[in-house]
This record gives structure tokens, sequence and C-alpha cells, in this order.
């Protein structure tokens, strides 16, 4: 049986090279993610016209869009129960409204519904405050 298997050994030719399946692109692609800071630099002109971007309280946080009236923090959607506690804190801070600003990366985001459902909520207790929901691949703005 030993003979048997170290013969096998001998007799067993060695693998060839892996075929690539897909060339190499001549030029790598490389996309550009853009982030909270650019995509409220984009839509804050549209959206707001008297506006401050990126105000920071005495304590050091920083409020993302600081307007006459509202204190927006601007989230994905993935986050939007921290945003939402972080909005309500800014309005405290600043003495404003809360406000929200929802980045979304498809119109089936479920979350948009979630936080449509708190905000609603919040404003049957009292609170002014303000939602805007952005699709940041087709550019759609939900106002609310």
């Amino acid at each position: 049986m030993y003979k048997a298997l170290l013969l096998s050994l001998f007799l067993v030719q060695p693998l060839a090279p892996p075929v690539e399946l897909f060339e190499p692109a001549p030029i790598p692609v490389v996309r550009q993610k853009m982030g909270e800071v650019e995509y409220v630099q984009q839509y804050a002109k549209v959206l707001f016209d008297d506006y401050e971007l990126e105000y920071i309280l005495p304590d050091g946080r920083r409020v993302d869009v600081l307007t006459s009236r509202y204190a927006y923090e601007v989230d994905w959607s993935t986050k939007y129960c921290e945003g939402l506690g972080q909005s309500l804190s800014y309005a405290v801070a600043t003495n404003r409204n809360p406000g929200l600003i929802l980045l979304m990366k498809g119109a089936d985001d479920e979350r948009y519904n979630q936080c449509l459902g708190v905000i609603t909520h919040l404003r049957s207790r009292g609170y002014n405050f303000h939602f805007i929901a952005i699709n940041v691949e087709s550019g759609k703005i939900w106002n609310h």
C-alpha cells in the first residue's frame, strides 16, 4: 500500500497555472464616493437661502447646517436614529427647531418610512421638526 501511494505521488502531474477569466482594465476605474459633507455643500445651495455649514457649538460639536429657524443634522438613512437625536440636541443648543436631512442611496429605502414615522410622532408631541430626504442616485428631494 505504501509503495502504491508513493508511486501515485510521482505520477501525478503538476497543476496548470490558473486561467485568468477577466483581463485587467487598462485604466483602473475609480468611483468617487461623496460623503455627507459634499452632499451638504451641493444641496444646501438649492434648499436654503441663508445658512451656515459646519456651525461649531461652544462644546465643540458641529451642526451640519444652521439656518435662522432650524439646526439640521445630515445623515445617511442607515443612521437615521442617530441623526434624529443629534438634530434634537443641536436644536436645544442653538435655540432653534430640529431638522434632519436624510441621504438615501435608493428610492425603495424602508428607513425613509421608519424615519418619517418617528418624525410624525414627534410632531404630534409638539416638536416643529423639519425633514428633508434626498435620493443621491436620482437627485430627487422630498421636503416635509
